[in-house]
C-alpha cells in the first residue's frame, strides 16, 4: 500500500540543511547539501586513488605546500603563496616546451590524458608515461630550487 505525499513530506524535502564552510555553519537547501557532500566524497575518492597510484601533487613537495584560500589568508600568507607560485612557474620554464605543454594541459587546464592523447594523436599510455617522467623531473627542479633559496 502506497501512501500519498503529505505536507509534512514536502516540508521535510524543502527543509534546509547545515554544512560547515571554514568552520562556520551555513544553512543550505537539500540539493546543495547533497551536492556538497557528493563532491567531498568524490574528492576523497580521487585522493585515495592518487595515493594508490603514486600520483605526485606538486604542492606537497618542499617549499610548495598547503591548500590556499585567498579570502582567508593574511597579507603575509598571500605574498608567500605568490612566491611559491612564481617558483612553480619558473620551474615550468626549465622544462622543454612539449613537457611544459603536457603539464599545463593536464594540471592547469584540466585536460584528461585521453583527450590530450587524442589531440596529439599518440597513445594514452605514452601520455601517462610522459606525465610520470615529467612530474619526477619537475619535482627535482622544484626541490633544487628550494634548496638553493634556503
Amino acid at each position: 500500500m502506497s501512501r500519498q505525499k503529505t505536507d509534512d513530506d514536502t516540508n521535510n524535502a524543502e527543509r534546509t540543511r547545515t554544512i560547515r564552510v571554514s568552520g562556520t555553519p551555513v544553512q543550505v537547501t537539500r540539493e546543495i547539501y547533497e551536492t556538497y557532500y557528493a563532491m567531498e566524497r568524490r574528492l576523497r575518492t580521487l585522493e585515495e586513488k592518487d595515493a594508490r597510484n603514486g600520483v605526485i601533487h606538486i604542492p606537497d613537495y618542499g617549499c610548495l605546500r598547503g591548500t590556499y584560500h585567498a579570502l582567508e589568508d593574511s597579507l603575509e600568507e598571500q605574498v608567500l603563496r605568490k612566491l611559491e607560485y612564481e617558483r612553480l612557474h619558473e620551474s615550468l620554464h626549465m622544462l622543454s616546451e612539449p613537457e611544459a605543454e603536457l603539464i599545463r594541459a593536464l594540471f592547469f587546464y584540466g585536460e584528461t590524458e585521453r583527450s590530450f592523447a587524442d589531440r596529439k594523436r599518440i597513445p594514452r599510455a605514452t601520455v601517462h608515461n610522459q606525465k610520470k617522467r615529467v612530474l619526477k623531473k619537475l619535482k627535482k627542479i622544484i626541490e633544487n630550487s628550494c634548496a638553493n633559496r634556503a
